[in-house]
C-alpha cells in the first residue's frame, strides 16, 4: 500500500500496521510518523522471530481512529474500536480500509529470510474469511476491504404509471451509528438524509442514469456503516439477520398524483438476509 496511490478508486493517504504476540502489542507502525517504511512497490519488511502473531492493518484511518489506535496495548482492544462515520466527512475516495487476523512466520530457505502465512478475518469481498492459513510465501498480501458500505439510489417512474410522482425526501434509516474495525451487531441506530429540499419529479423517459436500457434519476450516494449480525465470536446470527425489524431501509416521502405518499424499501444482501456488508454497494 503505497501512500498517494489509488487502488480501486480509493486514494491511500496513510497506512498503519500493528503486530501482537500473545495479545500484547509488539509494534505499532504508521506512515504518519515514519515508523512504517513502504517501498515503491507498496511493500514493507517485517523483522520478527518465527512464531504466530496477530496483526491489524488499517488504511486511511480517521482522526478519531488515530487517537484510539495510538493507545492500543493489546489485540483485544481492536474489537472495541469504532468511529462516528457521520462526522468523518468520508467519501468513496477516502474511506478507511482494514483487515485483521493471524500471521505465521517460519524460517525460509535463505538465511535471514522467512516465509509467512496469513489467516485474515476478512476476504477480499468484505465477508468473513472461512479458510485456514494461506500458503507460505516470502511476500504476504493482505486483502484490504473497505470498512464501510455504500448505498446508491436511482429511481424512475414505471412505464404504466400516468400520475406524476414528486420526491421530497429520501432517507436511509435504521443504520448503525458507529462503524467498527471488526464489524459487529450494533443496536445504536441512526438515520441519514440522502435528499431533501425542492421536490424532484421523476419520469419514465428522463434521468441521468441508464440501467438495462432504461433511464433513472440518481440521488446522492451514502457512505454508511456496515450492518452485520456477527456476535463477539464472529458467529453469524441467522435469526436476527432475517428479521425485517433489524433491517436498514430507505424511507421515501413523495406525492403521487398530488397525494402525499410514503415508500419503505428494505435493504438486503440479495435475497438472503438484511446484512449490509462492508466493501459492498
Amino acid at each position: 500500500a503505497l501512500t498517494g496511490s489509488v487502488v480501486e478508486g480509493v486514494t491511500i493517504e496513510k497506512v498503519r500496521f500493528m503486530l501482537f504476540q500473545n495479545e500484547t502489542l509488539l509494534n505499532n507502525y504508521t506512515t504518519s510518523n515514519g515508523t512504517l517504511n513502504v517501498d515503491d512497490s507498496g511493500l514493507f519488511n517485517l523483522a520478527v522471530s518465527p512464531g504466530v502473531y496477530s496483526f491489524a492493518a488499517i488504511i486511511n484511518e480517521t482522526p478519531e481512529l488515530t487517537e484510539k489506535l495510538n493507545v492500543v496495548t493489546k489485540s483485544t482492544d481492536i474489537d472495541d474500536i469504532g468511529f462516528d462515520w457521520q462526522n468523518s466527512a468520508l467519501t468513496s475516495d477516502n474511506m478507511p480500509l482494514a483487515n485483521l487476523g493471524e500471521i505465521k512466520i517460519q524460517p525460509g530457505t535463505m538465511s535471514g529470510q522467512g516465509v509467512a502465512q496469513l489467516r485474515p478475518v476478512y476476504n477480499s469481498e468484505g465477508g468473513r474469511y472461512k479458510g485456514d492459513f494461506t500458503a507460505a510465501s516470502a511476500t504476504a498480501t493482505i486483502d484490504m476491504p473497505r470498512v464501510m458500505s455504500q448505498v446508491s439510489v436511482f429511481l424512475r417512474q414505471d412505464d404504466a404509471v400516468r400520475e406524476e410522482i414528486k420526491i421530497s425526501n429520501v432517507q436511509v434509516t435504521n443504520i448503525p451509528r458507529n462503524s467498527y474495525l471488526v464489524d459487529q451487531q450494533d443496536t445504536d441506530n441512526t438515520n441519514l438524509n440522502l435528499f431533501t429540499g425542492s421536490e424532484m419529479t421523476i419520469s419514465a423517459s428522463e434521468g441521468d442514469k441508464v440501467y438495462n436500457s432504461k433511464q433513472y434519476h440518481s440521488f446522492p450516494t451514502a457512505i454508511i456503516a456496515e450492518k452485520s449480525f456477527y456476535d463477539e465470536n464472529g458467529t453469524d446470527d441467522g435469526t436476527k439477520a432475517t428479521n425485517p425489524d433489524n433491517a436498514a431501509y430507505l424511507f421515501i416521502n413523495a406525492t403521487y398524483g398530488g397525494i402525499p405518499t410514503t415508500y419503505k424499501i428494505l435493504l438486503r444482501e440479495g435475497d438472503a438476509n438484511f446484512r449490509l456488508l462492508r466493501n459492498t454497494n
